[in-house]
């Protein structure tokens, strides 16, 4: 499972789950994630899940900046396009700081096998 975990003065406040699709963020009420705060636009950024193209059982999650005010930051750098999504990745939306949860990144690990 993967979640937008919604972080003040480092403890959770909010957690959603992300499923596989778009989700969309901002301050309007008609965005998936809603965030009722002015220094966030009406319609901030969009999540997309989609199938790693290599592997059937791997979902890419990827962000992107809907040329908000404010702008999107991973980790302090600002958003240029799209960018992929990594687990433990910080993300600022304004001045509203979430931490990118994703629990099945191990999974791949697991399957590896290197015969000697």
């Amino acid at each position: 499972m993967t979640f937008l975990v919604q972080m003040i003065d480092d403890v959770v406040s909010n957690q959603f789950e992300i499923g596989e699709g778009e989700v969309t963020i901002g301050r309007k009420l008609s965005n998936d994630i809603c965030i009722g705060e002015e220094s966030v636009s009406s319609f901030h950024a969009k999540i997309t899940v989609e199938k790693n193209i290599y592997f059937d059982n791997i979902l890419d999650v990827y962000i992107e900046d809907l040329n908000s005010t404010n702008g999107t930051y991973v980790n302090d750098v600002q958003l240029r396009g799209r960018q992929k999504l990594s687990n433990n990745d910080e993300i600022k939306l304004a001045w509203n700081v979430f931490k990118y949860i994703d629990n099945t990144d191990g999974e791949m690990e697991q399957t590896t096998f290197i015969a000697q």
